[in-house]
């Protein structure tokens, strides 16, 4: 009996241990620490087992015997392990950082994106380079003159942006001379650009626009360049300061520069703008310079011709609203030049006197502009307006000694105000063109030379000239017809007068007109990728 009574209590034993190594199933919960929200998607493991939470932070794990915990994991939390004996109604999970490792994403040296061809400047700059405009000359296909025009597979480009925006116009050379290659992150070419979206698709230029793509941190704020630079024997100098912010609603841009080093200030605000006014051959000025003895033209680089003091001052504000887009920009340029020459002729024979010429000249140039531009660009619409007034003023005085003396002084005053506007109107069948620019001058010039006769000679001109120019186009699947009309016209009035050169004196009005009429009709077919154009 006491065998019996001692092998059930062994059994009874062995059955009481192996049900407290089988937790059997397990219940619970999981949440956030801090919030109390349900941790959905947290690793629960234990010994033989791997479950996660649902929704709504809930699991339940079956442990296999012999397990003594049960762990939980999830990103963002701290890890945790708890006993199979816990209560695991709520575990709470702390949350904590993770640190990523770094990422380092390479750009490649030129990609093409659509009809755009986008150059990495980072891949093409280089220490030594001071502003954009270094690493633009480098980039293939493109050329950059001696007046900075910029030009793409031989022709020059037809816009240029900063991000998008048509900021400066042509005035292009503000910003390829000033802004750090360190600020841009690529540079667009958009091959067979068309600016005006009314005519995508009926005109096709052959030019190219380049769109310069600003980096996050030049974005939204003022950025800049200043520079100071100075030597001696003789003392030059070169000084710039230079600011831009490109904003989503406005951007400005300041340039202000002084140098005396040969620079020509002309080549940075120089207007390279496209003029695609007109189709006819549009010349802009029909009359010559009539006094020009202060003209100077060497067979020489301007680097080592300048003896030069160059100033520089520019304003531009733009602003947008939907699809219109306005600019104001204010130009200021100084220019004072010297210019010194000689020369000595000695003859074989002994009887005719050595002659000696010495010419030293001042010019003196100030040039003020103020311009206003409105442009509003749709795909059926299109209208662009640009207002501009300047001024200049143009004082030289040259001597000339040696064998004969001579005095000459030179005051040139240009007064003028101009006024473009272009509209271009569209629907899927018919294309309205109309195409105006007016400009008025006013030239008095004064020429007074001393020498062995004293004479003085004034002429003034007063001109006004009007462009217009109409089209009309009618397309259909393959065909579009077109009719281009205009009529150019110009009045002159000269008022000269010469006095001091005795019977040679005289004074007078003259008036001239001149007027063009044009018309061109022309068709296209176009097809399967060709076209063919006769007008």
């Amino acid at each position: 009996m006491n065998r019996y009574s001692f092998f059930i209590f062994c059994v009874f034993l062995g059955l009481l241990s192996v049900s407290a190594a089988d937790p059997g199933e397990l219940r619970g919960k999981v949440v956030n620490a801090d919030t109390d929200e349900p941790v959905t998607g947290c690793i629960v493991k234990s010994k033989g087992a791997f479950t996660s939470t649902d929704k709504e932070g809930r699991f339940v794990i079956t442990p296999k015997s012999g397990a003594d915990s049960i762990s939980f994991r999830f990103m963002g939390y701290e890890s945790l392990s708890l006993p199979v004996t816990a209560d695991f109604s709520c575990v709470r999970l702390s949350p904590r950082v993770t640190q990523l490792n770094d990422v380092i994403v390479k750009a490649p040296d030129i990609y093409a994106k659509g009809d755009t061809l986008v150059f990495n400047v980072a891949k093409y700059a280089n220490a030594k380079d001071n502003a954009i405009i270094d690493v633009i000359k480098r980039l293939p296909g493109i050329k950059v003159k001696d007046d900075g025009t910029i030009e793409y597979q031989g022709k020059p480009i037809n816009k240029f942006y900063l991000d998008g925006n048509d900021f400066i116009g042509g005035q292009y050379g503000l910003a390829t001379n000033n802004i750090s290659h360190k600020d841009v992150a690529s540079v667009e070419v958009m091959e067979n650009h068309q600016p005006v979206k009314a005519l995508e698709g009926i005109e096709f230029p052959e030019e190219a626009g380049i769109n310069l793509k600003l980096k996050d941190d030049a974005r939204s704020r003022w950025v800049g360049v200043a520079q100071v630079a100075a030597g001696a024997q003789p003392l030059l100098y070169d000084g710039s300061l230079f600011t831009m912010r490109m904003a989503s609603k406005i951007q400005n841009m300041f340039t202000l520069k002084a140098d005396n080093t040969g620079w020509n200030q002309a080549n940075e605000i120089r207007e390279h703008d496209f003029d695609d006014m007109f189709s006819s051959d549009y010349t802009e000025s029909l009359w010559p310079e009539y006094i020009s003895a202060d003209i100077i033209n060497a067979p020489l680089t301007e680097k080592r011709t300048r003896d030069n003091l160059s100033w520089l001052a520019n304003a531009i504000t733009a602003w947008k609203k939907n699809d219109t887009s306005m600019r104001l920009k204010l130009n200021y340029m100084g220019d004072r030049l010297d210019y010194n020459s000689g020369m000595t002729t000695d003859y074989f024979s002994s009887q005719i006197p050595q002659f000696v010429q010495n010419n030293a000249q001042r010019t003196q140039t100030h040039d003020m502009s103020a311009q206003f531009y409105s442009q509003t660009n749709k795909r059926d619409y299109f209208l662009k307006e640009k207002f501009t007034v300047a001024g200049i003023w143009d004082k030289s005085n040259s001597t000339v000694t040696g064998s004969y003396d001579l005095a000459q002084l030179v005051d040139r005053k240009s007064f003028s105000a101009s006024n473009d506007l272009k509209l271009v109107k569209r629907n899927e069948k018919k294309l309205f063109t109309l195409i105006s620019r007016n400009t008025f001058g006013h030239n008095p010039d004064l020429l007074t030379v001393a020498g062995d006769e004293d004479a003085v000679q004034s002429l003034g001109t007063t001109d006004f000239r009007s462009t217009t120019e109409t089209r009309f186009g009618k397309m259909t699947r393959f065909w579009k017809y077109y009719l281009t009309a205009g009529l150019d016209l110009d009045w002159l009035r000269m008022n000269s007068s010469l006095a001091g050169l005795g019977e040679f004196d005289n004074n007078g009005i003259h008036e001239a007109f001149l007027s063009n009429l044009y018309a061109t009709p022309q068709i296209d077919y176009e097809r399967n990728g060709w076209r063919a154009s006769l007008r």
